[in-house]
């Protein structure tokens, strides 16, 4: 191996990029927990800026943005348990 990709290899090793892999629990649905990815809280955040010229609007945005996104999770752990599958959380 070539010094230059010994050096990279270890490189590579030692570098640390940050998690962005976080998660926050939001909710239980049957025994089942519930965690949002911190990019979706962010969306919302972005979403809730525009609440400042139609609050109603964003805020009814916001609400349908998060269905949607919980009944296709949702659907998943529908299918899984029919299927046999043991369901601890949805990510």
């Amino acid at each position: 191996m070539s010094f230059v990709a010994n050096f990279s290899a270890i490189l590579i090793k030692t570098m640390r990029l940050p998690k962005l892999n976080k998660l926050f629990e939001v909710m239980e649905i049957r025994g089942v927990k519930v965690f949002a990815h911190w990019s979706v809280l962010l969306i919302g955040a972005v979403m809730l800026i525009g609440a400042l010229e139609e609050p109603l609007l964003a805020v009814t945005v916001l609400t349908a943005y998060y269905s949607v996104i919980l009944i296709h999770e949702c659907g998943h752990m529908i299918a899984a348990q029919r299927k046999g599958c043991r369901v601890w959380s949805i990510e």
